[in-house]
């Protein structure tokens, strides 16, 4: 038994590999941003700024690349300012965990815009939702058995969950934070059917 487990763990390793390597593929091939993506770069990185259309000077002005770089990243001078990126945030309806985690990234190679830094936040969560849903099916489906790997193929290469993974926005962290949930709930319920108390499972 404790080989057919060792065997779903390496499968699920390359899985998980592959599953990276689609990951970085798909982030190759993307091309331009919805409204939102750049919506996340001005929230996370903007100075105490959080709508670049709310500036004095944004009508009737012929702005040069700058002007949009300095809504978009991390300028120097302004790097790791999460007081900034939570003043934004007050401004705007989302948690601020996720542009948060962004603006540190982005900190970290100040004045650079590129997709890559938005698409590494996601890659994280999408990386922890694989393990926690592997976690998930070895606690519920059977450890040992090669059924356990089938919800991790699914998701993993589903245009579900590659799109949410490619979309810079928070919905890959939610993703991850549902996910665990799930399953610290399935293991609350499972604790109190052993020690026989009462649960709604």
């Amino acid at each position: 038994m404790r080989t057919k487990k060792a065997g779903t763990d390496f499968i699920f390793l390359i899985l998980l590999l592959l599953q990276i390597v689609n990951f970085f593929v798909a982030g190759y091939q993307k091309e331009g941003y919805y409204i939102d993506e750049l919506w996340s770069y001005g929230l996370a990185n903007s100075y105490y700024q959080p709508f670049l259309q709310d500036r004095e000077d944004y009508l009737n002005e012929w702005h040069s690349s700058n002007y949009f770089a300095s809504y978009l990243t991390a300028m120097p001078g302004e790097t790791f300012s999460f007081d900034s990126v939570y003043d934004n945030q007050t401004k705007d309806v989302h948690p601020p965990l996720y542009y948060m985690l962004l603006h540190m990234i982005s900190s970290c190679v100040a004045g650079r815009f590129s997709k890559w830094i938005g698409l590494f936040v996601n890659l994280l969560f999408f990386v922890g939702t694989l393990i926690v849903l592997y976690r998930i099916s070895c606690e519920y489906l059977g450890k040992g058995r090669y059924v356990v790997l089938l919800p991790v193929l699914i998701y993993g290469f589903s245009i579900g969950g590659m799109n949410t993974a490619m979309y810079i926005r928070m919905y890959m962290m939610l993703t991850f934070w549902t996910t665990l949930f799930l399953y610290l709930v399935l293991r609350f319920a499972q604790e109190s059917k052993i020690r026989g108390g009462t649960c709604f499972f």
